[in-house]
């Protein structure tokens, strides 16, 4: 398997995101409104704008809808934006509830106790241990794209802004593989396959593939699946599920409301763009 190096890809991809990919997106939309012919839909996003490393501007571009960060406009569907663990108390967002559907209005909180809190609702087991009597666990911070998840050998007494979690084993040779699962409108379209060096776990992965939602989960794991995303208040985002190769289960460990997909190779990239747009235009926009 191939690898790039991970802090090289994250700083290409970086300036990737910041001067060159918008300009495909702007194109794509400019030639789907000319196609159409129809009037554009408006969709606001508040309190933040998307940036175009962000999955759903490239959405909204390739379907040739307007973006807007306008409480005011006259909008077709807004989302709640805003690429933080916790949403900043803000009533603003309940005017235009009123007339039109806010998708993630109230997902307004995905921090990892959250997540394991409605995971174990929903699965009927839960990834927290207790640190002061397991004596192999990770650690890692509560907040979201922390990526300082350590491996612990000893017990030890809990900290505030952490969490504490049962070691999975998705070891596959000298990788881990987590599955980025994408979620719109209680649907799970397809996932990825993220590989990441055993000795970077918790960090971004080294190489990513597109693959059918079928191949990794059975028909009732993806019913609990959207089951937990909608509890999360998730309309439109991505998960992270590991499966554990010991005992078959799988664990939701993150939640991701502001997700930007996975570094796939240019094909896969463009298919997956598509279903995703696809789906989000079926469930929204129609």
């Amino acid at each position: 398997m191939r690898c790039v190096n991970p802090t090289l890809k994250r700083s290409i991809y970086q300036i990737y995101g910041k001067f060159l990919n918008p300009t495909p997106y702007k194109k794509y939309c400019f030639l789907e409104r000319l196609r159409s012919g129809a009037k554009p839909k408006k969709i606001l996003f508040y309190p933040a704008r998307p940036s175009s490393f962000y999955t759903i501007y490239k959405i909204c571009h390739i379907l040739g809808c307007r973006i807007t960060n306008d409480i005011r406009a006259n909008a077709d569907l807004g989302v709640r934006f805003e690429d933080t663990t916790f949403a900043c108390p803000d009533d603003d967002l309940l005017r235009p509830a009123k007339k039109i559907r806010i998708l993630n209005l109230v997902c307004t909180d995905i921090s990892k106790e959250k997540v394991d809190e409605n995971f174990g609702k929903v699965f009927g087991y839960r990834l927290s241990v207790d640190p002061r009597t397991h004596s192999r666990y990770i650690r890692k911070s509560n907040i979201n794209t922390a990526h300082d998840g350590l491996i612990m050998d000893v017990p030890s007494q809990p900290e505030t802004g952490f969490v504490y979690q049962a070691v999975i084993n998705n070891r596959y040779g000298n990788f881990v593989k987590d599955a980025r699962v994408p979620v719109i409108n209680g649907v799970v379209p397809f996932i990825y396959y993220n590989y990441k060096k055993i000795d970077d776990r918790f960090g971004h992965p080294a190489v990513s593939e597109l693959v059918e939602t079928a191949s990794e989960f059975s028909r009732p794991e993806v019913e609990r699946i959207t089951k937990f995303a909608s509890l999360m208040g998730l309309d439109v985002g991505e998960l992270d599920i590991l499966r554990d190769r010991d005992s078959g289960k799988i664990y939701v460990v993150d939640v991701n409301n502001t997700p930007y997909g996975a570094p796939l190779k240019k094909s896969d990239r463009k298919k997956a763009l598509a279903m995703l747009s696809d789906l989000f235009r079926d469930s929204y926009l129609t």
